[in-house]
């Protein structure tokens, strides 16, 4: 009985637990995880009152030897939390990886919860928890910090590169972990799971397992946080090599570094985005300086390259003449930043007075030139000098053959800046130093050159710019030459300076006003002496020229642009003048001795004012009427308010000394790509000293002439453009020399008239592929023929400087690894030049024969043939950019000196006409090859 009892109380027992343990698993509750503590809790009993909660969760420590498998995912865990609180078991109700399973399971048993309550009171609860095993949660505590600091420069010029991509890689960074990191707690973390986290910090990314970020507007960079181990640091940016550096990262180390880029082309940097800005002068042609100073034939003269233009005759050897469209140089103006200059050229080397380092653009009007260049009958070379750079200081040291010059730029601040050079020409004073010491030789020359011009920016606003320069420059020449005929030595002594201070203000309203101001003050200082046998020049200048320009335009109605101007330039100087001996007058073989000399006091320029007005009446038509009138103070004539287009007779209608000017331009835009143009203009200049009453006539009045120009422009593509045009230009009223004596050999009957006439027509061409990557160059043929009426013969006469072909193919290529060649290529016609018909006598006391002279430049010299050749390459250190330059002037002169069968030269260059003793045999002065070599550096 006992035993059944017993047995009884057990089964009920059993029934009971049984019961009960159906009955808990209405409790069980699921508990989500992550490695960073957020859980949740889902239970089955609705009796409870409260959930437990986890308090303290422990994380389990992933394991080394899994981290390579990439294995992650969710251990899920039955867990019974006891009253108070505590796991008391866990059990795996499903698994992920054996190792991974009871690191979830040991973490589990240490978890603490709060108890969950039912009926008041804490009980027991089964939990159903997800432990989530994720690798990428294991870089969450990486904290961001700067490891590298950086600049990227442009090596050379240490200008900053701004969108620069900056990339760091390492070496096998899928497979190597990290040796040392204390942030994720483990002694080897996968490399490329702690870049893809670091990849997500601010100015960062993660691009194929590498690090990438951009350098900012200044050339910064940075990169954050990065791992304490080797890494591999480029910089790729187009056009430049790809810069390469290794880098070692050390804990708590932060580098900072300057990178300096290497451009795989210097000439790069040089392009000149050529935009769509519409002309004003329909025959204005620029170029910039950087193509300029690489044509060849110029000695890097961005100046003298203007020579390789349309319009421009080939200079004669020797000569500083630029003759435009046929007209004498002298009908010409010259300008740098709107003020006139004395002198262009450098009489020694025919070399620009300002430093090519700073000159910004050069600008040519060959002819049809507005009304804000005025008291020119030819053409304009318009030089605008460039501003400091504002990024830092630059130096520039550069030295050749023939020269030396140094230019320096100072950024003082963003508003204030300073640019300056200074150059001296020393290759005669060192043929000289050669010949005396080695050969021992004096040459009895000594001659050469210096400029220097400084210049200050101010800038107080964005639309406003203050300036001021100084510009100095002089040329001394002397020669002794010994004549044993006579036993006198022939001596001649030059020399002409100029200094001219310039101030400026520019200002560019953003509501379409626009003003610009020039004031230039230039002392005078000329001289020269010159003596051979019974003959003897001498003279000298001095005085002030001042010059104040000023145009105010609007520019902000789209159907007309009005502008405004005012430009004085007056030249009050003292002329002394001092000339004895002899010379032949025009159509007489007899010799005359003549002595003069006196002291000129002049006042040579004018006061102008003129008014332009831009009209559009149509969408494609563009209109600009333009009214100068100039005050000549020097002269003395009526004038009149009603301009001459050709040599009518015209009634007076003031009794001032004026001149009036009237232009007006057309342009039709067939398309977006081709235009039509056209200029029709009167001009006029100042008969200078000639009208002075002791070596000219008072009564001289203004050279007149017109300039008439059509035009077609067609622009091929973005970078080719083809220019075609046409041109009639007439003179009149030229101061003229009656008897056509030398200019200071006054005689009685001697006297200067208003009768001198020109004429000169022509077609030019100019086909141009701007600066590219690689190529730039231009080809340029000018179909030209000038005339001059000789009242004597009473017809026409050929221009002593008439060219009637001339072309000229300029080309220069960007090669590899910062290399540069250029060629010049120039086919001419020859000067025309009066020839020797046969001996007249011989005159005994001059030891010479007298010839008898032909038709006046009834005779050419053969063709000129020219080909010029350039090289530069550039070496770019971190600070500084090194060029060599090396070149060849005329190359086929080269073959004056190989003779054919018959012993003549195969090719002769003569470009002045020379007899032998009795004129039997005409020779010619040929010019030489003329090889150059130099350097620069650019700091």
């Amino acid at each position: 009985m006992h035993h059944r009892t017993k047995s009884l109380f057990i089964l009920i027992t059993s029934t009971i637990l049984l019961c009960l343990r159906f009955a808990d698993a209405d409790i069980y509750d699921t508990l989500n995880s992550s490695i960073n503590e957020t859980d949740s809790l889902t239970t089955g009993v609705n009796e409870l009152q409260k959930m437990p909660e986890l308090k303290t969760f422990v994380k389990a420590q992933y394991p080394d030897s899994l981290l390579t498998k990439n294995i992650e995912g969710t251990v899920t865990l039955e867990l019974l939390v006891n009253d108070s609180g505590r796991v008391d078991s866990a059990r795996i109700l499903q698994s992920l990886h054996p190792a991974l399973d009871s690191l979830a399971c040991s973490a589990a048993l240490n978890f603490i919860f709060t108890p969950g309550i039912a009926e008041d009171k804490p009980v027991p609860v089964y939990l159903t928890y997800n432990y989530n095993f994720s690798i990428d949660q294991l870089t969450d505590s990486i904290p961001e910090y700067v490891s590298i600091k950086g600049r990227v420069l442009e090596k050379g010029t240490r200008i900053p590169l701004s969108d620069v991509m900056v990339v760091i890689s390492y070496q096998d960074s899928l497979l190597s972990n990290i040796s040392d990191n204390t942030t994720s707690g483990s002694k080897n973390l996968p490399l490329h799971l702690y870049l893809k986290k670091i990849g997500t910090f601010k100015g960062q990314t993660l691009e194929n397992n590498r690090l990438v970020t951009v350098s900012d507007s200044l050339g910064n960079f940075s990169f954050k946080s990065l791992p304490a181990e080797l890494c591999s640091l480029r910089i790729i940016a187009p056009g430049f090599e790809t810069y390469n550096e290794e880098l070692d990262i050390k804990k708590n180390e932060v580098i900072s570094l300057n990178c300096y880029a290497e451009r795989t082309s210097y000439n790069e940097y040089e392009i000149t985005v050529y935009g769509k800005q519409e002309k004003k002068e329909i025959t204005s042609r620029s170029l910039l300086v950087t193509e300029a100073k690489r044509v060849p034939g110029f000695s890097g003269d961005p100046v003298k390259a203007v020579q390789a233009l349309p319009g421009v005759t080939r200079s004669l050897f020797g000569s500083t003449e630029i003759i435009l469209r046929g007209a004498d140089w002298y009908d010409n103006k010259y300008y740098i930043d709107g003020i006139e200059i004395p002198f262009l050229w450098h009489e020694i080397g025919a070399t620009c007075v300002l430093n090519p380092n700073l000159i910004d653009n050069v600008s040519l009007y060959t002819g049809g030139f507005s009304t804000r260049y005025g008291d020119a009958l030819g053409g304009v070379i318009d030089i605008t000098s460039k501003k400091a750079r504002a990024d830092r200081v630059h130096v520039i040291a550069d030295f050749n053959l023939a020269t030396a010059s140094l230019n320096l730029e100072i950024p003082f601040t963003k508003k204030l800046s300073f640019t300056g050079a200074i150059r001296r020409e020393y290759y005669m004073s060192l043929v000289n130093f050669l010949s005396k010491n080695f050969i021992d030789e004096d040459l009895g020359i000594n001659l050469y050159y210096w400029d220097y011009s400084l210049r200050l920016d101010y800038q107080p606003k964005p639309d406003h710019n203050l300036f001021c320069e100084f510009i100095s420059a002089k040329d001394t020449m002397y020669q002794t030459i010994q004549n044993d005929r006579v036993g006198v030595d022939d001596s001649y002594n030059f020399g002409k300076s100029f200094k001219t201070f310039v101030t400026g203000w520019d200002w560019n309203n953003s509501n379409g006003l626009k003003n610009t101001l020039r004031y230039g003050l230039a002392p005078k200082d000329e001289a020269y002496a010159f003596s051979e046998s019974e003959t003897s020049y001498k003279g000298s200048a001095d005085g002030y020229e001042h010059t104040l320009r000023d145009e105010f335009t609007i520019h902000k109605f789209r159907l007309f642009k009005p502008s405004v101007g005012l430009d004085l330039h007056l030249e009050p100087f003292n002329l002394y003048i001092y000339n004895k001996g002899q010379y032949f007058p025009d159509n007489s073989y007899e010799r005359r001795d003549t002595t003069f000399s006196d002291t000129i006091n002049f006042t040579d320029g004018s006061v102008a004012g003129y008014i332009s007005c831009e009209i559009q009446p149509l969408r494609n038509l563009t209109i600009t009427p333009e009214y100068r009138l100039d005050y000549y103070p020097g002269l003395h004539y009526d004038g009149s308010f009603i301009p001459q287009f050709w040599n009518y007779k015209k009634g007076y209608d003031c009794n001032w000394s004026v001149e009036p000017s009237l232009r007006l331009l057309a342009r039709y835009k067939i398309n977006e790509f081709q235009t039509v143009k056209g200029f029709a203009g009167s001009f006029n200049k100042s008969p200078s000293m000639n009208a002075d009453e002791k070596i000219g006539n008072t009564a001289l009045e203004p050279a007149r002439g017109a300039h008439y120009s059509i035009g077609y422009e067609w622009q091929l593509t973005d970078l080719i453009s083809a220019d075609i045009q046409g041109y009639i230009n007439r003179q009149w009223d030229k101061a003229l020399r009656v008897n056509g004596a030398d200019y200071f050999n006054q005689t009685d009957n001697s006297k200067m008239e208003n009768r001198g006439k020109a004429r000169m027509q022509g077609l030019e061409l100019f086909i141009r592929h701007n600066q590219s990557r690689n190529f730039f160059g231009w080809l340029s043929y000018s179909l030209a023929f000038s005339e001059r009426y000789d009242y004597y013969e009473k017809k026409w006469i050929v221009f002593d400087r008439n060219i009637l072909n001339n072309l000229q193919i300029v080309s220069s290529f960007n090669l590899k690894k910062n290399k540069n060649i250029g060629f010049r290529f120039q086919f001419t016609n020859g000067y025309p030049y009066t020839p020797a018909k046969r001996v007249l006598y011989y005159d005994s006391e001059q030891f010479e024969y007298v010839p008898e002279w032909g038709e006046k430049n009834s005779d050419l010299h053969d063709p000129y043939i020219g080909l010029d050749i350039r090289f530069e390459k550039k070496i770019a250190f971190r600070r500084n950019i090194m060029t060599f330059y090396v070149g060849c002037d005329r190359i086929i002169h080269f073959l004056q000196f190989i003779k054919d069968d018959n012993g003549n030269p195969i090719y002769n260059p003569a470009e002045m006409p020379m007899y032998n003793y009795d004129y039997s045999k005409q020779t010619g002065f040929a010019n030489y090859p003329s090889p150059n070599f130099g350097m620069s550096l650019e700091f």
